[in-house]
């Protein structure tokens, strides 16, 4: 594969279209079909890899800075093109993977409309394969907790090269927030107001603890104009639950604010890595309910300094629901939570065990 890419970054074999439509290429290509994917129609087959070979040979033959390290911090794309510039220039290549890139892609090439079923398979081997190349031109391979470390190397990243730093937060800055008790009981979640952040369901769980609580309050803060589509359809729900009087999109807003009253957060992702939501409310006391994704289960339960929040499965609102009621119920519990909180954050997740750990990689790797 190397070779291979060493040949396409030389503009001698010819821009990416000249070489694409070369008839060697044409050749490979016929064969490679009639071997593998002879059932399916040619034409969306030939025009799958033409864009997929198209991307790589445009991206090879750039010109890429001169650099001591290269670090991307996803392998797909920015991983190859980092490739490309330890190949082209040397140096070290340093890769920091907050989620693993090809298992988002495959979700998404899944649930993609646009994409025939017979050519899903097509990019998600690819998306695989970008992520190997990188794993395998690395010098080190970062992650953000140890589940996603176990991730890679089941995926084809040498253990030797892998380590763990986690993220690490200003936990000054978030400890100067004084908390003030408002009137009420007010729940909160820090959020962009996308599907991968599943609010509907977030909605659908306030809705069915609301019976059981009093006086309540549900702040979602964060900017909403991502996806208006989403946004819209999540305004549709708010008035078919009819939760016009309980629940508050906020939109872009200076979060301390709002971390100065939060009675406890929550975040309910499909999808998360290790989210700096959970680490700056925890900073502040405040306890949380997540959905059981990505590291959230290893921060909030499974740290000596005791259980920081409620962990409830994916899409699960009446879980979720029921947790809300739970906490209500027992302020006592919040409370206890967010001093575990606060101390789960100051040993584990401080901005300067994260700089102090990229100092020493950057050191070791620039020698």
């Amino acid at each position: 594969v190397i070779k291979i890419i060493e040949k396409i970054s030389d503009k001698k074999y010819g821009n990416p279209l000249e070489i694409i439509i070369n008839k060697s290429f044409w050749n490979s290509l016929l064969k490679y079909y009639n071997e593998n994917y002879s059932k399916i129609g040619f034409n969306t087959f030939y025009w799958t890899y033409r864009n997929i070979f198209l991307n790589m040979i445009s991206l090879s033959q750039e010109t890429l800075p001169k650099a001591d390290i290269y670090h991307p911090v996803a392998t797909g794309y920015s991983g190859y093109i980092s490739v490309v510039a330890k190949l082209k220039n040397g140096g070290s290549l340093l890769l920091t993977e907050h989620g693993i890139y090809p298992r988002e892609r495959e979700e998404e090439v899944i649930g993609a409309k646009w994409i025939e079923k017979d050519f899903k398979k097509i990019w998600i081997d690819f998306f695989y394969f970008l992520s190997r190349l990188t794993y395998d031109r690395c010098d080190k391979i970062i992650s953000l907790f140890e589940y996603n470390r176990k991730l890679q190397i089941e995926n084809g990243a040498n253990f030797k090269k892998c380590e763990v730093i986690p993220n690490g937060i200003d936990i000054e800055a978030y400890e100067k927030v004084i908390r003030e008790k408002r009137e009420g009981f007010n729940i909160g979640s820090v959020l962009r107001v996308v599907p991968i952040k599943d609010v509907k369901m977030m909605l659908k769980g306030f809705k069915m603890a609301l019976p059981k609580l009093r006086n309540t309050k549900l702040f979602l803060i964060g900017p909403t104009e991502e996806n208006e589509e989403y946004y819209n359809e999540c305004l549709e729900l708010v008035e078919n639950l009819d939760l016009k009087n309980y629940v508050i999109f906020t939109g872009r807003a200076d979060v301390k604010e709002y971390y100065k009253f939060l009675d406890f957060l929550m975040l309910t992702s499909i999808s998360e890595g290790q989210p700096l939501s959970i680490l700056e409310g925890l900073a502040c006391g405040i306890p949380f309910i997540a959905t059981d994704v990505g590291n959230c289960r290893e921060i909030l339960k499974e740290k000596p300094e005791g259980e920081a929040g409620i962990i409830v499965p994916p899409t699960s609102y009446s879980d979720l629901g029921d947790s809300i009621v739970s906490l209500f119920q027992n302020r006592e519990k919040i409370k206890e939570m967010g001093k575990n909180g606060k101390e789960i954050v100051k040993k584990y997740y401080s901005k300067k065990q994260f700089i102090d750990s990229y100092k020493r990689l950057y050191k070791e790797l620039g020698e």
